[in-house]
């Protein structure tokens, strides 16, 4: 078919209403005609008809949806069916009703509304109708349904107070009368000039008119409007009462509706205009019972629009949500079809051709409507069917317009008061891209996605696409440079899509048998035109618009001057950072790892040199296209890896780019002159982060590909395609090259438990019989360390490290500190601290010790004289008493010097018993040889041997045998014995004979007493004393026992104890008989005897505490008060019978101690007489003071 537009059913290019207005009601009949009712409204749409015709519980609808979904639509067309005018001669009502063809019961439903209900719409938008009021006015909405309300009614809603003069002249029946005499007094109709209500004439004719109407004084309406507006007050309930009034005088089954149109928008966030939109909604239900609905229409679902968290967790929320409980939500794909029934349809000849094309194409749209896999994704055709449907257009387009469309709303790039989404169309839009298609165009031509922007152009701000309108004049030579700027442009604020050269392609594709490969080519310069020019930039892999402060912005970006390492410097990071990731690299072969330095275009990275190299070449490199200086380098330098990328113009652009975007955004970020430009700057600063990103995405494709050179050669290395793997794999080559000597310790796995091992076992467990076969490793320290010796340099462990550490070893310090500790168990070689012979703990430990590296030397052995070795080792047999199995110098000295060790402690030990065993000083000149001797270096013991030898033998046959004998045996105890024995008994020896204990003094104090028979002779003579002193305390015993007991025995007799309580008797003996359980263990004969002498006082004692038992027990009598009888005689006292005191004790020896005589002995007769007569007069003096006298 040669003409387009005879595909389509009908004429595209028709008149067709494609945005809707609430107040246009010039195109009522064909936008019912018209309206197509598709599968969704149809469905949303059946609850709202079941509930208007069934009195229910709610009055309050919310239809909700975005750009381009038929909300407004739907809301005028329900409006329109509600009021079912008659136009052209049919019932819009009915025209609607009509279109219901597959579901009969909401046919039904819409009829019976019709027929059931005569209703009145007030269809409003009400952001047109706020400028009577603010936002801020809590009373904003109520004000707008009074003003629409009162316009309904025919009133001047404009002016409430006006208004409501009009209301009250149409209640007295005068409005008609008002309105002819205003005209007669100012010339004009009322309506005409009511607007102009403050004018003086103005004011002046309406109190003219309502005197005449009223038939009043005119004074009387001077000031009338004037005071309505003071006296007028706004409030739901008077609203809804006026909406009732109305109702009722239009009849039992008049409904009253408001349509109100996009009032989301203006409530939202605003919490105090939703609750006052759900009271007015509430109040006119209960008011009017259910015949007044209010159907709103929002952008936004209802949750949405309030925002704010807190409401929606309390009761008002819930109030909300039940009042406008009927939701009508709408979705785009009630646009599809709304624009392929309204816009697209085809007609039958056009159905065949575009299956026919479906059929062979469906493949390759398949594959050029394919986008790239980042960010939203979006279906093709379904099938021939939806192909058929859709065409031109292709399905993305419907999703992704209506999303572009609603972020670039929330940019502001709309013209107009009302520059929101719900001012645009999709269907007009699509209109405006077919009415460009010329009538000759091809089948196989569908409509690209920057086609969408010229159906939109009329209705954007200039300034939003100013970039366009620029390239229209600087670009004309590549029309596809400006048709994906203008793709790129609608796509700007839409985030969830990504753009790549592949959804460029898409975006632009306008022909189903596109050349793919012409057009890519095409497609990539024309990006690369723009990005140049700064019409777009290029984020890694994607591509933006830029507005003009972006593109300001990136000017200056791009002419950034940059330090000229900054490219390096980024490589380094992006590769040795971001790809290989590790400061070290392992060689696989024995797991060693190798630091290397990095170098990126000549220049070192890491500031530490190396013997190992890896040295990035980028396309900036001088000799880049120099083969030889690369293999020429690597021949000099064989720890040299170049890794050469290819040529990519993309990398470093963009690495070039980034760094230019990091340093002007540090610069220029605290100077930005405006909040966008510090926005754009922030943007530009969250997105280097992915760029990056994409820059090692880069590099892992390119360093696969790269030209590896070492060792003079070009190596292309493995097959691998992963980046890191390819550089390791080079990297094993690049270590075997630098390191030729590193297979001289083969595989193993050289560490510190492996050192530990070397060092703790002994040289057979090691090496068997065989310790002088070395293998090449320990030949080339051991050959080293000849040479260092030949040279009379001093050989540190820090030495050993360095040397092996480089070419050609590269042995690490533990593998080197492994053959040096295999080289000292074998004897080769000495280790000295401090010039001090390490043995092998010592060795160890400063093998294991850094901080000790620097004083730990290694040395050859000394070669020490064959006689010397057996002479120390038979040393040691006599000494020790056992073999010496060492088998080298050092072994037998270590072995010697060991058990050394272990005597001296014995020494010491037996030393700090001095206190205890004095004869054991004797060993301190023992001890002081034995020390001195372990004091030796191993060179030391070996030639000092003649002179400590005989000594220390002699002294362990003369002494020391003796006393480790005694120490151990039976003599110790003997010894312990004594001492204790004469410590434990000093007081009884006072009553035995001394000579013996003296001798057994002697025993004790002896220097030598583990000589002869000595303690033998000392337990005898111990025995002996003993028995001695046994005997003594068993007589003290017994004469002790007797005199308590015979003391009790006078005790219990005596009258006063008879008179005691049996308890009181028990604390009077207790003493008593506690002591007698005492002497039966006693062992000092002294504390027997003083026992006897302090009898009598305990006696005289006892005898007190009696006396103080009875007069306890019979207390001093006192005489009982005199009382007063009832007939007032007074009563004598009466006095008890006196109890006899007992009398207190003292004991004779006591009574001496008072007796005073001038003579200090008796001399004859006459002093004993005198000394009796003054003994005697003391006692008598005693007795006439109460006392008894104990003898």
């Amino acid at each position: 078919m040669s003409n387009f537009k005879q595909l389509f059913k009908d004429d595209y290019s028709r008149p067709i209403e494609t945005v809707v207005k609430a107040d246009d009601k010039e195109h009522i009949y064909t936008e019912v005609k018209e309206y197509v009712v598709t599968n969704e409204i149809q469905k949303r749409i059946t609850n709202f008809f079941e509930s208007y015709n069934d009195q229910a519980t709610t009055n309050g609808v919310w239809i909700s949806g975005f750009f381009g979904s038929g909300k407004s639509h739907l809301l005028k067309i329900l409006s329109y069916v509600l009021e079912n005018k008659i136009e052209n001669g049919e019932a819009l009502g009915q025209i609607f009703a009509n279109k219901i063809v597959d579901d009969p019961k909401l046919k039904a439903d819409i009829e019976t509304s019709l027929s059931k209900y005569q209703s009145e719409s007030i269809l409003f938008n009400i952001d047109q109708h706020a400028q009577i009021t603010s936002k801020k006015d809590n009373d904003a909405i109520l004000q707008v349904f009074y003003k629409v309300f009162y316009d309904h009614q025919g009133f001047f809603g404009f002016a409430p107070h006006v208004a409501e003069m009009e209301s009250f002249l149409v209640d007295e029946g005068v409005y008609e009368q008002f309105k002819l005499e205003f005209e007669n007094e100012f010339g004009k109709s009322w309506i005409d000039s009511r607007n102009k209500y403050s004018h003086p004439l103005v004011e002046e004719a309406i109190a003219i008119a309502c005197a005449k109407a009223f038939n009043k004084p005119e004074d009387q309406f001077e000031g009338y409007l004037d005071k309505l507006e003071n006296q007028l007050k706004f409030s739901i309930e008077d609203f809804a009462d006026r909406v009732q009034k109305y109702i009722n005088e239009k009849g039992k089954n008049f409904r009253l509706n408001f349509f109100v149109d996009e009032v989301g928008q203006y409530i939202a966030d605003n919490v105090s205009l939703m609750l006052n939109l759900q009271t007015i909604t509430e109040s006119l239900d209960t008011k009017c019972n259910g015949r007044s609905w209010v159907i709103v229409t929002s952008q936004q679902d209802l949750e949405a629009v309030i925002g704010d968290e807190t409401i929606k967790q309390n009761q008002d929320f819930s109030k909300i949500q039940g009042r406008f409980a009927i939701k009508i939500p709408l979705t785009s794909s009630n646009v599809d079809e709304v624009i392929e029934k309204r816009l697209l349809e085809k007609s039958d000849t056009g159905k065949v051709q575009l299956s026919d094309f479906y059929s062979k194409e469906h493949q390759n749209l398949k594959t050029l409507l394919s986008f790239s896999e980042h960010g939203v994704q979006f279906v093709g055709y379904d099938d021939s069917e939806d192909f058929v449907n859709k065409f031109p257009f292709v399905p993305y387009q419907f999703d992704l317009f209506q999303q572009c469309i609603k972020f670039l709303s929330k940019h502001n790039v709309f013209q107009g008061q009302n520059a929101s989404v719900g001012e645009r169309s999709m269907l007009g839009v699509f209109q405006e891209v077919l009415k460009y298609i010329l009538e000759s165009t091809s089948i196989n031509h569908l409509v690209s996605f920057d086609q969408l922007f010229n159906g939109l152009e009329t209705a954007l701000i200039s300034n939003a696409y100013n970039s366009i309108l620029l390239a229209n004049n600087q670009l004309k030579h590549n029309p596809l440079a400006i048709r994906i700027l203008k793709a790129l442009f609608l796509v700007k604020y839409y985030d969830s899509f990504k753009v790549t050269l592949r959804d460029v392609m898409v975006l632009l594709l306008d022909d189903a048998t596109v050349d793919l490969s012409k057009y890519t080519t095409e497609v990539e310069q024309a990006l690369t035109l723009l990005e140049e020019q700064s019409y777009i930039q290029r984020k890694g892999d994607f591509y933006e618009y830029l507005t003009d402060e972006e593109k300001d912005v990136e000017e200056e970006i791009k002419s950034t001057e940059l330090d000229p390492l900054a490219i390096a410097k980024s490589i380094n990071e992006y590769v040795f950072d971001g790809i290989i990731k590790d400061s070290k690299l392992k060689y696989h072969l024995n797991k060693q790892e190798f630091e290397y330095s990095r170098y990126v275009d000549g220049a070192l990275m890491n500031n530490r040199e190396r013997e190992i190299k890896i040295h990035i070449i980028s396309p900036d490199f001088t000799q880049y296209d120099q083969d030889n200086y690369f293999t020429g380098n690597t021949v000099a330098e064989n720890g040299l890896l170049f890794i050469k990328l290819p040529e990519d113009k993309r990398l470093l652009n963009e690495i070039r780019m980034i760094n230019k975007t990091e340093s002007y955004i540090r610069k220029a970020n605290t100077n930005a002159s405006s909040e966008s430009v510090r926005r754009i700057l922030m943007d530009k600063g969250n997105q280097l982060t992915e760029r990056k990103a994409g820059v090692i995405r880069l590099l892992e494709q390119l360093i696969p590909r790269s030209t590896f050179y070492l060792n003079g050669q070009a190596y292309f290395g493995s097959t691998s395609n992963d980046p890191k793997t390819k550089i390791l794999d080079a990297f094993q080559i690049l270590v075997e090259v630098a390191y030729s000597d590193l297979k001289l310790i083969g595989t193993a796995n050289y560490d510190e438990n492996q050192l530990a091992v070397i060092m703790n076992r002994s040289s057979v467990e090691l090496f068997g019989d065989d310790d002088t076969s070395l293998n090449d490793a320990e030949k080339r320290v051991l050959l080293y360390l000849e040479r260092r010796k030949q040279g009379q340099e001093l050989t540190t462990l820090t030495s050993l490290r360095d040397k092996f550490q480089m070419k050609p070893y590269g042995w690490k310090p533990m593998a080197t500190f492994c053959i040096v500790a295999s080289l000292f168990k074998r004897g080769k070689i000495e280790a000295k601290k401090d010039y001090t012979i390490l043995d092998d703990k010592a060795f160890l430990k400063s093998l294991d010790n850094n901080t000790t590296w620097n004083s730990t030397t290694v040395e050859i052995q000394v070669e020490i004289d064959p006689r010397k070795l057996t002479e120390l080792k038979t040393l040691h047999n006599d000494l020790f008493n056992e073999s010496n199995v060492g088998i080298d110098p050092r072994t037998i000295a270590q072995n010697f010097k060991q058990k050394l060790s272990e005597e001296l402690i014995a020494v010491k030990g037996y030393i700090n018993q001095t206190s205890t065993y004095p004869f054991l000083s004797i060993l301190n000149s023992f001890k002081d040889d034995l020390d001195k001797v372990h004091q030796y270096d191993q060179n030391k013991l070996f030639e000092e041997l003649k002179n400590y030898e005989d000594k220390l033998l002699d002294f362990k046959e003369d002494i020391y045998d003796a006393i480790q004998e005694f120490m151990s045996g039976e003599q110790k105890n003997i010894f312990d014995s004594v001492r204790q024995y004469l410590n434990g008994n000093t007081s009884n020896f006072k009553f035995v004979d001394q000579q013996k204990i003296d001798r057994l003094k002697a025993f004790y104090e002896d220097p030598n007493p583990y000589a002869q028979n000595k303690m033998r002779d000392a337990k005898t003579l111990m025995e002996e004393i003993q028995k001695e002193v046994i005997e003594i305390i068993d007589k003290e015993r017994q004469l002790t026992i007797h005199a308590y007991q015979e003391t009790m025995t006078n005790l219990e007799q005596d009258s006063y104890f008879a008179q005691l309580k049996d308890n009181q008797k028990d604390l009077i003996l207790i003493d008593y008989r506690d002591k007698l359980n005492a002497f039966s263990k006693e062992r000092y004969i002294e504390s027997l005897q003083l026992a006897r002498k302090t009898l009598e006082d305990l006696f005289t004692q006892s005898m007190n505490k009696i006396v103080d038992f009875i007069e306890k027990n019979n207390p001093q009598p006192y005489p009982e008060e005199s009382t007063i009888s009832d007939n007032g005689s007074t009563s004598t006292p009466v006095v008890n019978e006196p109890v006899i005191k007992p009398k207190s004790f003292i004991n004779k020896t006591e009574v001496l101690k008072l007796v005073k005589f001038t003579k200090v002995r008796l001399e004859n007769s006459d002093d004993v007489e005198a000394y009796i007569e003054a003994l005697k007069n003391k006692m008598i003096e005693q007795i006439n003071q109460d006392k008894n006298i104990t003898l």
